[in-house]
């Protein structure tokens, strides 16, 4: 899939109408994860937008209630390397608040509801915080934002509203 957005990429750039200085990823659930992947691989993406996209590897364990590491090497073979790392996740060699820390300073919006059933919300915090150890060094907190809204894994017209606005803010 990281692949694949690559692939995207290289056809955009092709195109005299894209301004390859603003290709930036927005992705709901799987999308929002294969966003944050690519990102930060490529510098060609210049910001990311995740929604419910994840929750961090390495606590994501079966007593979380989320499915742990097995819904993506198990039910849904997309990641099978994540087998080996199920009742071992804290082994699991790199993890989503190093992903945000490798796309710094570039802006990131990271979505979380505190009822998303996918999830860890308060470990999705932690790797917010986590990364925006790495946007401070490079004085960019504010680049990097969580939301949270008291709300279930969706995407009603005020959290697009929110998004919209942040987008108008960093998409320049």
């Amino acid at each position: 899939m990281i692949d694949d957005t690559r692939h995207v990429m290289d056809a955009l750039q092709k195109e005299s109408i894209v301004d390859t200085n603003r290709i930036y990823l927005y992705g709901y659930s799987m999308g929002g994860m294969v966003a944050i992947h690519t990102a930060a691989i490529d510098p060609r993406v210049k910001g990311v937008v995740s929604i419910c996209g994840f929750t961090p590897m390495r606590t994501d364990t079966a007593a979380r209630g989320t499915g742990g590491l097995a819904r993506y090497s198990v039910d849904l073979p997309l990641a099978p390397w994540m087998a080996r790392f199920i009742g071992h996740e804290a082994q699991v060699p790199y993890d989503y608040n190093e992903l945000m820390a490798l796309i710094a300073p570039r802006p990131v919006y990271v979505l979380q509801p505190q009822l998303d059933r996918d999830a860890s919300p308060a470990d999705v915090a932690t790797a917010v915080d986590q990364a925006r150890k790495i946007y401070s060094l490079y004085n960019a907190t504010d680049k990097l934002v969580l939301d949270e809204p008291w709300d279930y894994n969706r995407l009603p017209e005020a959290t697009q509203d929110r998004i919209i606005k942040w987008m108008n803010a960093n998409m320049r």
